[in-house]
């Protein structure tokens, strides 16, 4: 760490390992489904708990403080930060015609039972007081959405253009 002076000298409680624990159990079923309408023409059902771990920057046990900056800062990871966690459910239609077109609509909704975010505030290290900056769990949320694709190819055009598409989402 620096001094007030500006002389680099080493904390004697830095010299010793950390050891942080933190574990978390989650059971992630899903459902899969596909249902053939036509030949041409199927829907697709999903259904799942999903977890995603945080990433491994914001998971870190390092702390910097910076005492140049004005207000003087501070920030670290949260090696205690839980996964992302989502109940969801998707629904789509699609229909095809030929071997390279398709049109497709697909409705989804996301139960976020949890996310990672950013908290600041103030710290203090001796006697001197930093602008925190970190990562902590924050409360869940939803998404809601429609997705479109459509794409075909124009293979009746003549050459030069007979490799020519259209690929489209929404």
């Amino acid at each position: 760490t620096q001094d007030a002076d500006g002389n680099w000298y080493e904390v004697p409680y830095a010299e010793a390992p950390v050891t942080i624990e933190h574990d978390y159990n989650e059971v992630l079923p899903s459902l899969n489904m596909l249902f053939n309408v036509s030949d041409d023409a199927q829907v697709r059902l999903g259904i799942a708990r999903t977890l995603s771990r945080p990433p491994l920057l914001e998971m870190r046990t390092g702390f910097s403080i910076d005492p140049t900056t004005q207000p003087p800062s501070a920030g670290g990871g949260n090696p205690r930060l839980n996964p992302y966690i989502a109940d969801q459910i998707d629904l789509g239609y699609e229909y095809y015609w030929g071997e390279k077109s398709a049109a497709t609509i697909n409705l989804f909704y996301k139960d976020l039972k949890s996310h990672i975010g950013l908290t600041d505030g103030e710290v203090s290290v001796g006697d001197e007081t930093y602008a925190y900056t970190g990562s902590l769990n924050g409360e869940g949320g939803e998404i809601k959405g429609l997705e479109l694709m459509f794409q075909h190819s124009f293979e009746s055009l003549p050459a030069p253009f007979d490799g020519f598409g259209v690929f489209s989402n929404y």
